[in-house]
Parts: structure tokens; C-alpha cells; sequence
């Protein structure tokens, strides 16, 4: 039998065959990995919804409640994506990317400003935000461009992806949503430089995108507050703009090398957001840095699963495209570390699989789902 090759026909018409055969045929470490976050972002989120629920009003377990429903669906699409055939792959992430982008013009137009920005959608009472899952078809976008080898002029496929970054960063833009932008950018840089773009093209890339800090900090206010707050000049303010991350530096300092215990942490009753973008802090006061530390692995393994599996990939473009979700992934996890613990602005950026969110959870869990099916031994299932 070859690796390719699908079992004898007989076995998976056996109670637990198709299971079985499913099991065998993904990469299990990134999705035993990926379950392990989810249920430790749920305990962390159990740790924060108290003190949410008293800032806020609300019953103390709300969120969590709220969380669990989210979980359910998101484990769902998970294990349904990793079943998916090969073939209806691109059909199914291609119409809802394109879903998503209308949704990005809807948040323009119906979204209400929270903090400077506008980037949720409320639909039948459901706050949705579609930036969330245009990532994976934006990716699959560039890996289809940078696959193209048949026309005349190979290069030109570097300005199909830098077009498709333009009409995806726009809506964006206008949101403005510039965390988002940059992992795109840095998401597409990265799988056009596997593809064979210039060290020259990359720096070059990389220099613009640091002289449009200047444009951003004119045009963008709170952009401009937060890049100060991150160069120190607000730290007269301790208890100003600068609350929130230094609870969260306090937070760390709290936890130690073990950390104080489940539900005994008492920074997060004073961190804002501390279940959303802040909650590698609670992590670290609840479980401390050894804690941490596990959290970092466990990503890592997902990323060097799936980048491994792009190495071994004999296709182009779904080597582009397992590359490019896995860097994606890696970004947004340092982007949201490296904000937690003041070494680069505050951005709004979700941890993926741990923070509070539905569309956060359902996008990463979609976003792995693809992962398992592109690196499935077997071409097909159902």
C-alpha cells in the first residue's frame, strides 16, 4: 500500500473504521495541542468572568457560559474541517473569505465605534467580527497567485498578491483595523518570499511599511496614543492611559515561577480586557511563568507541525498555504505576547484558542481545521 493510498474500502464500513481511518490519517500532535489551549483558555476564562461580570454588572459566569457555547461550535468546525475533502476545500474557503469581505464594508457602514474602531458586526443579536475569517481565504488567495507558473511573466504574480493585499487591507484601513493589516502584510511578505521573492523586494517591503508609521500616527489618534504610551512618554500617568498594561506587568510579577492558583489570582480584578487580549496575563498570575512557558510550547508545536508538513508537501500551492497559516499563527501569537508584556504597542490582537471571543475561537479553530486537512495522509475521507 502506498503512503497516499486509502485503507482497504472493507475497513471503514467497521464500527469506528471511519474514526479510526481519520485518526490515523491526521496530524494528531496539532490537534491533541489545539484542544489543550482551548480547554485552558475556558479554565482561564472561568478564572476571569467573575471579576468581568462585577466591573460590568453581569452574572458572574457569563462569559464563561457564553465561552462554552463558542467552544462547542468551534470543536465542531474543527473536526468537521479536518474531514473535509481535499477537493471542496478551496469552494468552502474561498465563499466564506468572500462573505467576510462583504461583512468587513458592512462593519464600515452598521459597526459601532468601541475604542476607537470599528470592527464588529451585530447580526440577530451576535457580535461577529469578519476580519476574523477573511485570514485564511486571504491566504489561500496568495497561495493560489504564487503557485501561478504558466504565465509569461512569473513576477507578475507577486503584483496579483499585493493587489489582493490593497483590496483586503482597504475595508480594513477605513475600520481601521492595523493589527490585522500588518499580519496580512507580514503573513503575504513571508509566503512570496518562500515563493522566491528578492531578499532585495522583502527589506524593501519592510522599510515602506515602517515609513507608513509616520501617515498612520497623523491619521489615526488612538494609533498615536498607544505608539506614545509604548515609547514611555505617558509613564507620568501611571494610572491613566498606561492602567492597563502595567496590571498587566503586575500580573506577571504576581505569579511568579509557579503562580498563586487556579481562581486565586487578584491582579485580574483590576485588569481590563484581562479575558480577551490581556489573558497571557491572568495565565501568568493564575499558573505563573513555568505555566507559560507550556502555553509557548504548545503553540510551537502546532507551528513546527505544520511548517514540517509544508517541507515534506510535493504541490506548491498548498505548501504556500500551510506555510502561510502557520506563520500567520505565529504572528498573531507574538504579536499578542510581545503587546501583554510591553514590548511592542497595544494592537487589539486576539490569543489565539485562549482569549474570550466567538469569532477569535471559530477562526482559529477553522484556521487549524484547514492545517489538518492540507497535511491529511490520505486524499479523501467521506
Amino acid at each position: 500500500m502506498t503512503p497516499n493510498s486509502p485503507p482497504k474500502k472493507q475497513d471503514s464500513k467497521q464500527p469506528g473504521g471511519a474514526w479510526a481511518f481519520w485518526w490515523n490519517a491526521i496530524d494528531r500532535w496539532i490537534l491533541i495541542c489545539s484542544i489543550m489551549l482551548i480547554v485552558l483558555g475556558s479554565w482561564l476564562i472561568l478564572a476571569a468572568s467573575p471579576s468581568i461580570a462585577a466591573q460590568h454588572g453581569w452574572t458572574t459566569f457569563v462569559l464563561l457560559k457564553r465561552h462554552l457555547v463558542f467552544v462547542a461550535i468551534g470543536i465542531t468546525l474543527l473536526l468537521l474541517g479536518s474531514f473535509l475533502r481535499k477537493e471542496h476545500l478551496k469552494t468552502t474557503v474561498y465563499t466564506v473569505g468572500t462573505v467576510a469581505w462583504a461583512g468587513l464594508w458592512g462593519v464600515i457602514l452598521f459597526g459601532t465605534h468601541i475604542k476607537g474602531a470599528k470592527r464588529w458586526l451585530n447580526i440577530f443579536g451576535m457580535s461577529l467580527q469578519p476580519s476574523e475569517f477573511i485570514k485564511p481565504a486571504f491566504c489561500m488567495g496568495c497561495a493560489y497567485f504564487l503557485s501561478e507558473y504558466s504565465q509569461p511573466y512569473t513576477n507578475l504574480r507577486f503584483f496579483k498578491v499585493f493587489l489582493l493585499f490593497m483590496i483586503v487591507a482597504c475595508p480594513l484601513l477605513l475600520q481601521p483595523d492595523l493589527g490585522t493589516i500588518f499580519l496580512l502584510l507580514m503573513s503575504s511578505l513571508t509566503q512570496s518570499f518562500i515563493a522566491g521573492l528578492g531578499w532585495g523586494w522583502v527589506v524593501g517591503t519592510l522599510g515602506l511599511g515602517l515609513c507608513s508609521l509616520i501617515p498612520i500616527i497623523i491619521c489615526f489618534p488612538h494609533a498615536a496614543l498607544r505608539m506614545r504610551m509604548f515609547l514611555g512618554y505617558e509613564s507620568s500617568d501611571p494610572f491613566g492611559k498606561q492602567y492597563q498594561i502595567l496590571q498587566s506587568l503586575k500580573s506577571f510579577a504576581s505569579g511568579g515561577l509557579w503562580g498563586k492558583g487556579p481562581g486565586s489570582g487578584v491582579v485580574l480584578d483590576h485588569l481590563p480586557d484581562g479575558h480577551a487580549d490581556f489573558i497571557f496575563a491572568v495565565a501568568g498570575e493564575e499558573f505563573g511563568l513555568v505555566a507559560c512557558l507550556g502555553i509557548l510550547v504548545l503553540y510551537a508545536v502546532i507551528i513546527f507541525r505544520g511548517l514540517n508538513a509544508a517541507l515534506r508537501g510535493l504541490h506548491l500551492e498548498p505548501v504556500l498555504l500551510v506555510s502561510g497559516l502557520s506563520i500567520y499563527f505565529m504572528y498573531q501569537v507574538y504579536l499578542n505576547i510581545a503587546c501583554v508584556l510591553h514590548l511592542a504597542p497595544t494592537k487589539g490582537i486576539t490569543l489565539p484558542f485562549l482569549s474570550y471571543g466567538g469569532s477569535s475561537l471559530l477562526s482559529a479553530c477553522w484556521t487549524v481545521s484547514i492545517i489538518l486537512c492540507l497535511t491529511r495522509r490520505y486524499h479523501k475521507l467521506l
